[in-house]
């Protein structure tokens, strides 16, 4: 649509266009062409395994973390019948039955399916089964943001054919931005509904602006 209305706009007369693309909120579904993308695994942040003890305490008690707090569906894997033994509640309402994937104590193991292939993984492990969470849940969320990627570069190559590029002002922005499992967390969320100096801190850290000006350097 955004290409079609640079294509159809009067050519004699400046323009101005606001080109959203989808959230890529949690539950990640990908395009099928994506699929097979990020099979190797991704490296740990430094901070994978933070305790929070010198962090906010907004920080610390924020449920996003990636070893306690990734739902089944979250890393597409079967959710057993159950209760509270299949997991927690991701929010404690009525109407919400997603649960979270349980983190394993000592001498316990457990076993998780894949909701597409059925493949099973079992953990006995603590920190292999939070390495895991890490891996389903990162690869799952940059699969989908891989659809903005290509389709911001489409955008991006058009003004280029067209000769637009060299006369138009690119401003590429984002709300907040992800954590990606730094000091552990998961997901932008928290800074939404926790004490405004985690707000702050989220928005000032990974908030994305970037400005593309013709005759400038990105």
């Amino acid at each position: 649509m955004s290409i079609d209305f640079i294509k159809t706009r009067d050519g004699e007369r400046p323009f101005f266009l606001m080109c959203h693309h989808k959230a890529p909120h949690r539950h990640f579904v990908c395009d099928h062409k994506h699929e097979t993308m990020f099979e190797e695994d991704l490296p740990l942040p430094d901070s994978f395994t933070d305790d929070y003890a010198n962090r906010a305490a907004a920080a610390k008690e924020a449920k996003m973390r990636v070893r306690s707090d990734m739902t089944y569906e979250d890393l597409g894997l079967v959710q057993p019948e159950g209760g509270s033994e299949v997991g927690e509640l991701m929010f404690n309402h009525p109407n919400v039955h997603v649960r979270k994937v349980p983190e394993l104590k000592d001498g316990e193991s457990l076993t998780l399916i894949d909701v597409k292939t059925g493949e099973q993984f079992t953990f006995s492990d603590p920190q292999q089964l939070a390495e895991f969470k890490y891996q389903r849940y990162m690869k799952r969320y940059l699969r989908t943001v891989q659809s903005i990627d290509d389709n911001v570069g489409r955008l991006l190559d058009y003004l280029d054919e067209e000769g637009l590029a060299d006369n138009t002002i690119v401003i590429y922005t984002s709300d907040q931005g992800f954590f990606s499992a730094s000091m552990a967390g998961s997901t932008s969320g928290s800074c939404m509904r926790n004490h405004c100096r985690c707000r702050f801190w989220c928005a000032t850290r990974t908030e994305s602006t970037r400005v593309t000006c013709p005759g400038k350097s990105p």
